[in-house]
């Protein structure tokens, strides 16, 4: 049985080596091109987005701290260059190759942008997979992994290479990324601190005196609604203490008086 799972894991761990692989492959400028276009990790059709030109220093030395004028697709535009590396932004409305003409050489990526409706496609999935199954983690972790298959379908990859590198996204490029941000860290450590401290005040019995005592002024739904309004008033201090500490709290009053969570 243990065989048979380090089997399933050799192809997973093989198709992790590929994709590492073709990525350092794209970010890397080979010794014959005089410059690499580097695209952004999203492209949505409609929407501007930002594209790096990466001169090769032996071929083009001189393309640094100066202004260079190209040619994108056949328009002209002024782009600075410093260390070797200048943007400039450019909008696709469909499948097509970008094409960049610098100091006399021309280099071409083909573009396929990802269609604007299809960013519902995530939150619309996670929030059904939510009623259906009434199962939130599974609903969201549903709606990241249709959300990182998008993105790499229509980076170039097959569908079923796509949904494996999708799983291979959510953690080394997203996940990782997060947790790199220091907003997103104190909202991890303060969310999980105020989570204990409500579950520690639960197993001391103070959220069953709470609700003794909210429970004499909260006999129908619409009393409890209203006292449920209250507390979320009086708790002000953070909105996920708020949604912390009231949800916790008035949860038991709620499910007695029947009231939809």
């Amino acid at each position: 049985m243990k065989v048979f799972r380090y089997l399933l894991l050799f192809p997973i761990i093989i198709l992790a080596q590929v994709t590492a692989g073709a990525q350092n492959q794209q970010n890397k400028i080979t010794d014959d091109a005089p410059f690499q276009i580097e695209l952004p990790g999203i492209i949505i059709q409609s929407i501007p987005a930002d594209y790096t030109i990466l001169a090769n220093t032996d071929r083009l030395p001189s393309l640094t701290d100066t202004v260079l004028n190209i040619q994108v697709n056949g328009k002209n535009m002024d782009v600075y260059f410093q260390d070797h590396k200048g943007s400039f932004s450019q909008t696709f409305n469909k499948k097509t190759n970008l094409e960049v003409k610098a100091d006399g050489h021309t280099m071409s990526n083909p573009i396929s942008p990802i269609p604007l409706w299809m960013s519902i496609l995530p939150p619309l999935i996670a929030i059904l997979f939510a009623l259906v199954f009434r199962e939130v983690f599974s609903a969201l972790f549903t709606g990241l992994l249709v959300g990182t298959t998008i993105i790499a379908y229509y980076q170039g990859s097959h569908f079923f290479i796509a949904i494996f590198q999708g799983i291979f996204m959510m953690v080394d490029t997203y996940l990782i990324k997060a947790l790199y941000d220091l907003d997103h860290l104190s909202i991890i450590v303060f969310s999980m601190m105020i989570g204990a401290m409500v579950n520690l005040i639960t197993r001391n019995g103070g959220m069953k005196g709470v609700v003794n005592i909210l429970s004499r002024y909260a006999t129908t739904a619409r009393s409890g609604q209203f006292v449920t309004w209250l507390m979320g008033i009086l708790i002000f201090f953070d909105d996920y203490a708020n949604t912390l500490v009231v949800g916790n709290t008035m949860r038991p009053m709620t499910d007695r008086l029947k009231v939809s969570r």
